[in-house]
């Protein structure tokens, strides 16, 4: 069994003497290195709060009580009863992590980037147990009473190749064509692309090629479309930017920025979408969900994709399976702000042009342009929805499991990908309990000849979910301005948003 030794912390031992086993340990102060822990009872009324490259280990623990904050950045704590030498774990005693106070920021708090796990007769939780986006919480005992305990698992951050945070790649491509007609797909009420191709991923089978797809924005109520316009002109030098924006949900409120380029005043932007949706939580709190797409693709001269891993790969939990996936470079999806969306502008209403707003040609007519495509499925979890099989294995989850009695009577948890709930005895109920998690697997037993299940599991999630839909395009063509007949660089974004 692995072991983080301070040394000096517990005293010196004569060689080849083992230490014995202490009645208790008792701490009141501030820990901040693994310490060694060979007692019956362990107690924390301080803190105890350091970093482990493997979890904490206590030896010969029987009981467990934390009345204050227990921290572990790295990767976590078990709670059962180990041997200081050779043998075999097995249950502890008795695990009690108290109550200060009805705040869950002032409730006695243990928390873990990876693993909590508790293994123990009698397991009582009050305070609150939390992990972070790729970890585990697991509660194994006989009578398991976490009423009025708080559960938590991490909150999604932005994403990254090999971390998803539930923004998952559909299709993509990088292109030309000679079919864009400005006068005809840059114009209201129904904005169209001109046809492209895509390279779509379906997990399971092979990349598929769709050589003819159309993004049509169709607005048949009037309330689903919107677009911006930013004309940047600076003496015979001009561009225009153009977003057109569908939102069919009227709960989501978006917004459309554009920022300018910093080294071209003229030059075209970085456009910018927020979507943005208020809700409650498990934890009885208001959130706001917002997502933000960037799309660059008017600043930037080369064309390149982003490699993507569909599944998290935090251990010990999974690893990235392929195959990967693929992003174009121009486009980033987040739910932080990005900096330079706080100094965008937020533009004019798009309202349809005059022919030679576009060209000096007499008539309407195709144009050679270059485009970026992009679908993204945006998830309410950490893993890929359409692979759900690996969920029960994945990261991101919570598992409780009582061959006694489980009680869940107000119990919040605020669970972030898969749960697990398992009373083979007797289920006491979970009356007035917040439980939110996307994907569960509930197996109850009751021994008084009923089964209450009311209040188990929220209805609905505080998370996006859906698709977005993107063709960036931008061409170079004349028109007269300024006195004389200049060139002009457009622009034009196409965004296509199901979310609920």
């Amino acid at each position: 069994m692995k072991r983080l030794l301070l040394t000096g912390l517990m005293g010196l031992v004569a060689a080849g003497v083992p230490a014995a086993t202490a009645p208790s340990y008792i701490n009141y102060g501030n820990v901040i290195f693994p310490p060694v822990i060979d007692a019956t009872n362990f107690v924390n009324f301080g803190t105890f709060s350091f970093f482990t490259t493997s979890p904490f280990d206590f030896s010969n623990v029987r009981n467990y009580t934390n009345y204050n904050v227990m921290t572990d950045i790295g990767s976590g704590f078990r709670f059962d009863t180990a041997p200081s030498t050779v043998g075999s774990r097995y249950m502890a005693a008795n695990f009690y992590n108290a109550t200060l106070a009805g705040n869950p920021s002032t409730n006695a708090r243990i928390h873990c980037d990876t693993l909590l796990s508790v293994t123990a007769t009698n397991i009582v939780n009050r305070g609150v147990l939390s992990v972070g986006e790729h970890g585990l919480i697991s509660l194994t005992g006989k009578n398991v009473d976490v009423g009025r305990g708080v559960f938590q698992v991490g909150t999604f951050t932005d994403r990254t190749n090999v971390l998803p945070e539930a923004i998952f790649d559909a299709a993509w491509n990088f292109g030309t064509t000679d079919r864009l007609v400005p006068d005809v797909n840059v114009s209201l009420p129904f904005p169209t692309t001109p046809n492209y191709s895509l390279t779509s991923f379906f997990p399971g089978v092979p990349y598929v090629n769709i050589p003819r797809t159309v993004l049509a924005l169709f607005d048949l109520t009037g309330t689903n479309l919107t677009s911006k316009e930013f004309v940047r002109t600076v003496g015979t030098n001009r561009s225009v930017q153009i977003v057109f924006l569908v939102n069919p949900n009227p709960n989501i409120t978006t917004e459309i920025r554009s920022a300018p380029n910093p080294d071209v005043p003229y030059g075209l932007g970085t456009a910018f979408i927020r979507w943005s949706a208020v809700g409650i939580n498990a934890l009885g709190l208001v959130v706001t969900n917002d997502l933000y797409l960037s799309d660059s693709f008017g600043l930037d001269g080369t064309n390149g994709y982003i490699t993507n891993y569909p599944y998290s790969s935090q251990p010990p939990q999974s690893v990235p399976i392929p195959p990967a996936t693929s992003q174009p470079d121009n486009f980033k999806v987040t739910r932080t702000p990005p900096l330079p969306f706080l100094g965008g502008v937020l533009g004019t209403n798009f309202t349809s042009h005059p022919h030679d707003f576009w060209t000096t040609n007499a008539q309407p007519t195709r144009v050679n342009a270059t485009y970026s495509a992009y679908d993204v499925r945006i998830a309410t979890t950490t893993t890929d929805p359409t692979q759900i099989t690996n969920l029960r294995a994945g990261p991101g989850r919570i598992e409780m499991k009582a061959t006694g009695k489980l009680d869940l009577n107000l119990t919040r948890i605020d669970g972030l990908n898969y749960l697990s709930l398992s009373a083979t005895n007797h289920f006491a109920g979970a009356s007035n309990a917040s439980i939110s998690a996307t994907y569960c697997d509930i197996a109850l037993a009751s021994t008084n000849g009923s089964l209450n299940t009311s209040g188990l599991l929220k209805s609905t999630l505080p998370r996006f979910s859906g698709t977005i839909d993107c063709f960036s395009v931008k061409w170079t063509d004349t028109v007269i301005f300024g006195g004389g007949t200049n060139p002009v660089s457009f622009h034009v974004l196409y965004v296509d948003s199901n979310l609920r």
